[in-house]
């Protein structure tokens, strides 16, 4: 399916910059994800999965910056991942 731009402007690949001309699937619309929830209602942008026909990469539809995303009360922590790996210790002593 060839993919119609968004404001007369079609994405780019951001692996080798070629034009992202090609749907693979449309998975409808999503709340963005890094966001906790909150009691007011939250806008839903569409979900899709595009194609480069050059190399190959499937990479989703850009529809908000980055620095919309990835602000102050951007909700990840990477010490929060620390009880991942301590809950695999006992695999690590039988192993070695």
């Amino acid at each position: 399916m060839d993919l119609s731009t968004t404001a007369g402007i079609i994405p780019r690949c951001r692996h080798c910059g070629h034009d992202l001309t090609l749907k693979l699937i449309n998975f409808g619309a999503f709340a963005r994800a890094e966001r906790l929830c909150r009691a007011k209602a939250e806008p839903f942008y569409p979900l899709e999965a595009l194609v480069c026909r050059q190399c190959r990469l499937v990479p989703t539809r850009d529809l908000l910056a980055a620095t919309d995303i990835f602000r102050a009360d951007y909700a990840y922590f990477s010490s929060g991942a620390v009880p991942l790996p301590a809950g695999f210790g006992w695999l690590f002593r039988i192993m070695v």
